[in-house]
């Protein structure tokens, strides 16, 4: 609902209510045509279906009736929004004050039936689950996260003189922190903490000090309609809201049962992994950072546009950004960690390594806390910068005909490109290492981007148009497939040994993959 009130021709107002209810179910399985999906002769223990099994580098099987993780949400936003609009001599100021109350409620499960990781098929074959073994032992129950969001904002577009305008804003944001109807939060203080805390706060509030400066111009420095030159800079914060913590509120001990075993004899699947995993009782847990740091990003730009000569018109500019204490998220933080040698980091994989570069043996290595097993872990470490040149050339022709071609000249560097389970590319690690976060290209970083489009107006009111885009592709990362180093942690992957030896001192080899 919107009502909008005008008080003078210099006073304008807007305020707005409304409501938004997203209700998703995701990932629900159910028998298939293939009956033995619904045999509970497969299952690693009495009522349960066939197991999920990974065996690198072979296509994931995602188990038998109710195998796959699954999840509810249901996700409801109250907005209430009032703006201001006062025009007073060279003054035109805009000011007004934002809510929203948040209350997302989720039913998550995350393998009911099991699932056996394998280093390959060798190991399969033999049944040697030399990996890890996962698996959830009760029914979750629902979590209610709730959370609200203040806005309160003033800009001032100020007309010091015909050819210049200048912008003022600030705008202070804050949000409290999640909680959970019941209190059914829980987390570890630290990474090696042995003792779970449960209850509200989830987290220390980082968002009491938002404020946001803006700041630009317009100014056209020959007074003649022919240049104009454009700059800005503002602070935007990034609120931890609740979506960032659905996994944490889910997949925690004590709310949620979840057990997970790498200590697997040969032999142990599919039967034998349960007896093992209760006898392990390493459940899983969170670890959300109990003293974030505020999250924020900076962003500022610059331009000079040009009339060359008549309907040829030329940009010149300059984007840039620099994210700062962003979230960094990992899959599992509980790893074997690596040992400084002469020769690099290397993971204690308990045997020799062979001239494929694998282990020969399961690992012995403990790891990081011994007490859990798989840790879901985000702290605010994270960081970004981005840096672009941008040119942009207009021209309109005879005959109706209009040409624009714009190219980007850019690069985007991160430590972090995405916080969900997984990553929305395809080329990105689902969850990094925790103790040895990577700078490097963003996944979505394409350096050089060429865009030309064309509008033909034709006479009747019909119009041609087309676009031709050439641009870089997307980075992408080198991993291993299974646990061939050892780590004994529950990501899918893990990273080449970094060796300081001929060949390998540098990160980077031209042509030799």
């Amino acid at each position: 609902m919107e009502e909008n009130h005008v008080f003078s021709a210099g006073w304008f107002n807007s305020a707005r209510a409304g409501v938004s209810r997203v209700a998703a179910n995701t990932l629900e399985s159910s028998a298939g045509a293939n009956p033995a999906g619904s045999n509970p002769l497969l299952g690693v223990a009495p009522g349960l279906f066939a197991p999920g099994i990974q065996v690198s580098p072979l296509t994931n099987f995602q188990g038998g009736l109710n195998g796959l993780a699954s999840a509810n949400y249901w996700f409801t936003t109250y907005q209430l929004y009032d703006d201001a609009f006062w025009t007073h001599g060279k003054h035109s100021v805009k000011f007004g004050a934002a809510f929203e109350r948040i209350q997302s409620n989720l039913l998550q499960n995350s393998s009911p039936d099991g699932v056996f990781k394998f280093n390959n098929l060798a190991s399969f074959l033999q049944d040697q689950p030399a990996a890890s073994f996962q698996i959830q032992l009760a029914a979750a129950s629902e979590r209610g996260l709730r959370q609200s969001i203040a806005a309160f904002y003033v800009q001032d577009d100020i007309r010091l003189r015909p050819n210049l305008t200048v912008n003022l804003g600030l705008r202070y944001e804050p949000a409290t922190v999640p909680t959970e109807v019941h209190g059914e939060l829980a987390n570890l203080r630290t990474l090696t903490a042995t003792q779970i805390s449960t209850g509200n706060p989830f987290f220390h509030n980082p968002t009491l000090h938002n404020f946001e400066p803006r700041v630009g111009l317009s100014w056209d420095p020959l007074a003649n309609g022919r240049t104009v030159v454009r700059s800005s800079f503002g602070v935007f914060d990034l609120l931890p809201l609740t979506y960032q913590f659905n996994m944490f509120a889910g997949f925690s001990a004590p709310y949620f049962q979840m057990l997970s075993t790498s200590a697997l004899t040969a032999g142990s699947f599919p039967t034998g992994a349960l007896a093992l995993a209760q006898t392990a009782a390493q459940p899983r847990v969170s670890y959300v950072d109990f003293h974030p740091s505020r999250d924020y990003v900076m962003q500022w730009s610059f331009s000079i546009e040009q009339q060359i000569v008549r309907d040829l018109t030329l940009t010149v500019g300059y984007n840039g950004s620099h994210g700062v204490h962003q979230p960094f998220r990992a899959t599992d933080a509980n790893d074997v960690l690596p040992t400084a040698t002469a020769q690099g980091l290397l993971w204690p994989c308990g045997g020799t390594i062979n001239a494929a570069g694998v282990c020969t043996k399961t690992a012995t290595g403990a790891q990081l806390n011994p007490a859990f097993g798989q840790i879901d872990a985000q702290q605010w470490s994270a960081s970004s910068v981005y840096d672009a040149l941008l040119v942009d050339v207009k021209k309109r022709l005879r005959h109706g005909v209009q040409l624009q071609g714009s190219f980007t000249w850019g690069k985007s560097l991160d430590t972090n490109s995405s916080l969900g389970i997984g990553a929305p590319f395809s080329n990105s690690l689902a969850g990094q290492l925790f103790f040895a976060p990577m700078r490097g290209p963003s996944d979505f970083d394409v350096p050089r981007n060429f865009l030309l489009n064309g509008i033909w107006e034709i006479k009747g009111g019909w119009q041609l148009s087309g676009i031709f885009q050439a641009s870089d592709g997307l980075p992408f990362t080198a991993v291993v497939a299974g646990d061939p180093l050892g780590m004994r942690d529950n990501a899918a992957f893990d990273l080449p040994n970094r060796l300081s030896v001929a060949g390998c001192n540098r990160p980077v080899n031209p042509g030799n993959p």
